[in-house]
This record gives structure tokens, sequence and C-alpha cells, in this order.
């Protein structure tokens, strides 16, 4: 909540009570979120040990396999209405439905937004006038770079061209691994597309 960028990674969890145990055992810290006795879930909040924060939560139901998407990531954005047309529009995303948040997060209206990439939500909201601490993966340590994986970097690359998506870095082979290229979001975080090399 101290800046534009990705600021959380959130995971869908069975066993939220075990793995907690497990941090305690380890002696580290996490603080639980009070919800009303009546949520179909629980939060925890802690950190990685690089200060990465990381929101933990419990479903009360196991759900198993039932459940498509487990990791969430989390944005704070400069213009919601910005992200959700970059993130909706543009890449082409399924916008989830929109989600109350507390009053006392203090994020604009009190709702969070959610577009589902493959198995994984991207979640964003926003917090009013905040410094931007996003760019290059290289350039700081911390949550710096959203990986998604297609069919062919290529074509996906003159669709996103044809729609006014603005390209960091053009498709290229990387030490032979795949092919890949980078474009931003409009808080400017790193997003690499990657495709398997042809053979």
């Amino acid at each position: 909540m101290k800046a534009n960028g990705m600021r959380l990674l959130a995971f869908i969890l069975d066993d939220l009570d075990a793995v907690l145990a497990r941090f305690e055992a380890a002696g580290h810290e996490y603080s639980r979120l009070a919800l009303p006795a009546a949520s179909t879930f629980q939060v925890a909040f802690s950190s990685d040990v690089d200060g990465n924060a990381l929101e933990l939560v419990g479903l009360k139901n196991a759900v198993g396999d039932k459940l498509q998407t487990r990791l969430q990531i989390g944005l704070t954005v400069a213009d919601i209405q910005r992200s959700r047309r970059f993130y909706g529009e543009l890449l082409g995303l399924k916008e989830e439905p929109e989600m109350n948040l507390p009053a006392s997060m203090g994020t604009v209206g009190n709702v969070r937004y959610g577009f589902v990439l493959g198995r994984t939500t991207i979640k964003f909201w926003g917090k009013g006038e905040l410094p931007t601490k996003t760019g290059a993966p290289a350039r700081y340590t911390g949550i710096r770079l959203i990986t998604v994986n297609v069919e062919d970097t290529d074509v996906v690359h003159a669709e996103l061209g044809r729609r006014g998506v603005e390209i960091k870095v053009k498709p290229h082979d990387l030490m032979g691994l795949a092919r890949v290229m980078f474009v931003t979001d409009p808080d400017g975080n790193f997003i690499e597309i990657a495709s398997p090399l042809r053979k």
C-alpha cells in the first residue's frame, strides 16, 4: 500500500492452518486478518525472505482441484480504468466480478478488480497518489515480472502491436531456451511473453 507496482503474491490454500503452523515452528512472523465469522475464508499476511508481501488465503472448505486459480499477483495501480482497459481490452483477459474490500484498506472505491490469466489471477486496486516502483527486472529485487506462456510469441507480437500495446523488447531468441518479448502495463510493470523455440 506504499507504492504502485507489483505489491504482493497471494496463495489460495486448502491448508492455511498447517502452513501457519510451519511458519510458527520456523519462527517466521505472520498476522491474521480479522474477518466476520460467516466468511468462507481466512486470511494471513506475511513476507518472504526478501520482504515481498505474501497474502495467504485459507478456504474453510477445501475444494481441491475444483479451484482453477491458486495464485494471485496483486498490483497497486495509479489509474484503475486504464489498467482495466489494458488487461481486459488490450491483453484480452477475462475480467472477474468486482470484489468489495473493507473500507479500512483505504482503496479507491473499496473495490478490487481481477483478470484471469491461465491458472493465475492478476488483481489490482488503487490507493490514490503514490510513487510508482516498477521497472526492468534487473533493476531491483522483489516481484519484478509476470511471465505468460504462449504458442507463438511472434503471432502475439503482431496482435498486440495491432492493438496499440507498447512493445518494450521485440521478440528474440533467449539463450536457446525460448522466444521472448516484453511489454509493460500502464504502470510500467514488465510482462514477459514466451513461447518454445521452433525446431
